[in-house]
């Protein structure tokens, strides 16, 4: 049995009819240089033979009466691969607008709490003879690392490394949480909580003597608020995804000759799409964008398999035309908000979200999703923007070349956007997600990105 963390039990609680917090990486592959035909079955053989190194795969949730503590990861002695892995031809012709159709109907259906939560979906019939695989997880067992570790888990580096192994055995847990004894855990977790408080008070005042210098060296937090568009109100259950690639290579020149980050020059490609988008929307804000960018707290060499992550609130300036200014703008707040969260302990957020009870989470999302509060009020931020930094050399899988690599993540009240951006050998694979209730026209912000980047190296370069 693993308890979950703070952070991943959040990821359960927000959870509504509206709003699902799983993500879906897509790999598509071209099978022409593999001996195996890419169906179901090869699916499931190729994951039986690693499942032993994804132990969350075969885990289900065992939650505590009343929710009143974290639930646990235990095994599920009725594991059957065969309750999630699918088969699906595309739509014909199986072009983009097809593959991004089936993979939007793969995003807008919640994951079963009830069996390991997880869904891989073979997508077949894509232009080319290409075959995708759509792993959906759940964001409470999987964060961006170890999301990454999975994709290299199931590929390898050798384009003759074709043989599937056989099905690894494995004996689960036979013994079966009852109700009392996760009563029993639930209690004695809460008194645990109650010490975690204490040493939390104590994190916080150590916090002071950094923040007064902080505040006294000019660096006082500003009040921001969020502007009003489209994708900032309350969503429904229907997804819409679109994708495209930017130039590794340019990104990475832009860097360099304007003395800022790969990811400074990735949102303000993001910004300058977002402007052109919003100005032939009509919607186009006097005032910045702000975008919620997940920052991973996970030491290197960690074997923790819960979240860690936070995330910093940072501007996206639309409102600015000239693009380099955009880039100063947001290279500028981007290190602000970094040296913010550089004041607290790096485990600062997971403690904090583990002293809320899971079915208070519940109860906010709840209250959310009755209210539509999203629709009047402005939320924390306009839309999420993720950076993965993916494997930089060539992958297979069974000897198939893993073309592209696709992560969708998940919107919520308020959020109705989200970018991931997942950095492969030469290029940025960009995924895009939004609500279509709120926008009809993703694409058109996925055709957007390409132009954006080459009017920044333009004014860089």
């Amino acid at each position: 049995m693993r308890r979950l963390g703070g952070v991943d039990a959040a990821f359960l609680g927000m959870e509504s009819t509206s709003v699902f917090l799983h993500v879906v990486a897509v790999s598509v592959y071209d099978p022409s240089t593999s001996p195996h035909t890419f169906d179901a079955e090869h699916a499931q053989r190729l994951l039986l033979s690693k499942i032993d190194q994804i132990p969350v795969l075969r885990q289900k949730l065992a939650t505590v009466p009343g929710s009143f503590a974290r639930p646990y990861w235990v095994d599920d002695p009725d594991f059957d691969i065969t309750r999630h892995v699918f088969e699906h031809e595309v739509a014909a012709p199986g072009g983009r607008e097809q593959l991004a159709d089936a993979i939007s109907a793969i995003c807008e259906t919640a994951l079963d709490r009830r069996k390991p939560m997880w869904e891989m979906h073979v997508l077949t019939g894509i232009e080319g003879g290409l075959v995708a695989h759509a792993l959906k997880l759940h964001h409470a067992a999987v964060d961006g690392a170890t999301g990454v570790a999975i994709t290299r888990i199931l590929n390898s580096t050798d384009p003759d490394d074709v043989e599937i192994g056989p099905a690894v055995p494995w004996h689960p847990d036979p013994a079966a949480p009852s109700s009392l004894n996760m009563l029993r855990r639930g209690v004695e977790d809460t008194a645990t909580t109650a010490k975690t408080l204490v040493g939390l008070g104590g994190s916080i005042v150590a916090m002071v003597p950094g923040v007064v210098r902080w505040v006294a060296g000019g660096k006082r937090p500003r009040l921001r608020t969020v502007p009003r568009v489209s994708f900032s109100s309350a969503i429904t259950s229907r997804r819409a995804v679109a994708y495209t690639e930017l130039d590794f290579a340019t990104v990475r020149s832009i860097s360099k000759a304007t003395g800022t980050t790969i990811n400074d020059v990735v949102l303000t490609t993001c910004a300058i799409a977002l402007r052109e988008w919003l100005a032939r929307r009509g919607e186009l804000p006097t005032k910045a964008l702000l975008a919620g960018v997940p920052v991973s707290t996970r030491e290197e060499g960690g074997s923790d398999d819960a979240n860690q992550v936070t995330a910093v609130m940072t501007a996206l300036p639309v409102h600015i035309a000239d693009p380099m200014e955009v880039l100063r703008v947001a290279a500028e707040d981007m290190r602000l908000q970094k040296q913010t969260i550089g004041l607290a302990p790096g485990d600062l957020t997971e403690r904090m979200t583990g002293l809320l009870p899971p079915v208070s989470a519940g109860l906010g999302s709840a209250l959310l999703e009755v209210t539509r509060m999203m629709d009047r009020v402005p939320g924390m931020f306009n839309l999420s923007v993720s950076n993965v930094p993916g494997a930089r050399v060539a992958q297979y899988c069974t000897g198939a070349r893993l073309l592209r690599h696709f992560g969708f993540g998940f919107l919520t009240h308020g959020s109705g956007l989200n970018i991931t951006l997942d950095s492969r050998i030469t290029t940025f694979d960009v995924s895009l997600m939004a609500c279509p209730d709120q926008v009809d026209n993703v694409w058109d912000l996925a055709d957007a990105m390409p132009r954006a980047l080459d009017v920044l190296a333009a004014a860089a370069l």
